[in-house]
């Protein structure tokens, strides 16, 4: 199956957010971990086999979706503490 590279949201990322990769750890394996990669055009990769095999448009997987959600938490914490600061 080919999947898209298009980038899952077309509005621009923050500046902190070029991730280029992380490490997640399986949810049912004990001891795996699956590199998730963030590519300079927003495109996302997993090394998981749900990714491989089963990625959709609307969701990749699992692993990518934790990275996201990290990534938009730490977004908001960052934006919360500029507002403390100033």
């Amino acid at each position: 199956m080919k999947v898209s590279s298009a980038p899952l949201d077309p509005a621009p990322a923050p500046a902190f957010a070029n991730l280029v990769e992380a490490r997640v750890a399986s949810g049912r394996l004990e001891g795996v971990s699956y590199r998730v990669t963030r590519h300079a055009d927003g495109s996302w990769a997993c090394g998981c086999e749900g990714f491989t095999y089963g990625a959709r448009a609307d969701r990749l997987c699992k692993h990518i979706d934790e990275v996201r959600r990290g990534i938009e938490y730490a977004a908001s914490f960052l934006a919360l503490l500029e507002q403390i600061a100033y």
